[in-house]
């Protein structure tokens, strides 16, 4: 116990921490929009780019409220969207819990009190930096594009790799660089299938 908390915030944080939400992340599946996965994704973006220097160095019996808001403050104002900073200061919550959890802390009173501090804290809006709403296609939009392209040329033979890229992306909602990365093996165009597996990007 006592060498676990010498150990440095950039140690617990970005090795133990993860190691274990990696493990859940990928326990039984890699669905990306699983909870844990979520988790385990977000942890990393802050272990790599929003951990300040000035607290990476602090050892786990060092840590006080001030550092979880320098922290905070940090993320804050890194220029990230409002959800996400909302987000990854979400990360920091968790991260306390943890520590308290496994026994990192000697005062059982500070996680309560980080956890004050955190709820406390004046995050920006969510509404910073968010997506406008943006139109989507629908079917009628694919038609009236693809008929005026057909006028164009896109559907003679020579440029029917265009052709069937552009109807790809329209019907399917994959991303341009799935479909670059798309491969024969993982299209199944049987009848009673037609599913296209997203393996690569």
């Amino acid at each position: 116990i006592t060498n676990k908390r010498e150990a440095y915030i950039k140690t617990v944080f970005g090795e133990i921490y993860l190691k274990e939400l990696d493990q859940k992340a990928h326990r039984e599946t890699t669905d990306r929009i699983s909870n844990d996965y979520n988790k385990w994704n977000r942890a990393r973006s802050v272990a790599k780019y929003y951990t300040p220097e000035e607290i990476k160095y602090t050892k786990i019996n060092e840590i006080t409220p001030r550092i979880f808001r320098i922290w905070a403050d940090y993320i804050n104002e890194a220029g990230l969207a409002g959800t996400t900073t909302h987000r990854y200061i979400e990360c920091l919550f968790h991260f306390n819990r943890w520590l308290a959890d496994k026994g990192y802390y000697t005062d059982s009173t500070l996680e309560m009190s980080i956890d004050t501090m955190l709820a406390r804290f004046s995050t920006k809006s969510r509404k910073v930096g968010a997506r406008k709403d943006r139109y989507l296609m629908g079917m009628d939009d694919v038609e009236t594009i693809t008929t005026y392209w057909k006028h164009k040329g896109i559907g003679i033979f020579y440029n029917f790799y265009h052709y069937t890229l552009w109807y790809t992306l329209a019907y399917t909602g994959m991303r341009c660089e799935e479909a670059r990365a798309l491969q024969w093996k993982n299209v199944d165009l049987r009848p009673d299938e037609r599913i296209i597996y997203i393996k690569n990007a």
